[in-house]
């Protein structure tokens, strides 16, 4: 298997314009396609693909894979995906604190406590339950701090967002 992948991705960058192709087809390429897309970037591990990526799982059906992908990429996605965080949508930033939920490095570690202060009260949500999830205990006081600004706010978010607070200080 491993060997299989060495020479997949060895094939693939030989030929620079196979993988920029697959880049660019991403965004428009029908589901099943996209998977396969996906996988195939995540084997050949380019840089290039790693927002694209991040992308793509914004549908519904190709969350888990890409975040699995994205994991699988590991250093490089969350360098990567920490530079682009000023070009990211709300749901792209979202996505995000959902990946370096899963990661192990100080540059997302320091985005998701920077990311308790994002406009999008999903995107704290997410910060919030992935700082949980890492245990941080650089994010203690950020959360207690989140969690009394949350509090003050009445409407169907600032609920959501308590519920994420909370299980980001219990887990």
């Amino acid at each position: 298997s491993g060997s299989l992948i060495a020479r997949i991705r060895a094939a693939a960058l030989a030929s620079g314009l196979v993988v920029t192709s697959a880049v660019e087809r991403l965004p428009e390429a029908d589901l099943s396609t996209k998977l396969v897309l996906m996988q195939f970037l995540g084997i050949v591990a380019t840089p290039n693909a790693i927002i694209p990526i991040l992308l793509a799982g914004r549908d519904e059906a190709l969350f888990e894979a890409a975040q699995s992908i994205l994991e699988s990429l590991g250093e490089a996605a969350e360098k990567i995906v920490d530079a682009e965080w000023p070009n990211l949508d709300a749901n792209s930033r979202r996505d995000a604190c959902l990946l370096f939920g899963r990661a192990e490095g100080q540059a997302s570690a320091a985005r998701l406590l920077a990311s308790l202060e994002d406009p999008s009260s999903e995107t704290r949500s997410a910060a919030a339950r992935s700082i949980g999830r890492r245990g941080l205990e650089s994010g203690l006081a950020p959360l207690v701090l989140r969690l009394a600004a949350a509090a003050t706010d009445d409407d169907f978010e600032a609920e959501e967002e308590l519920a994420a607070i909370t299980d980001g200080l219990i887990a």
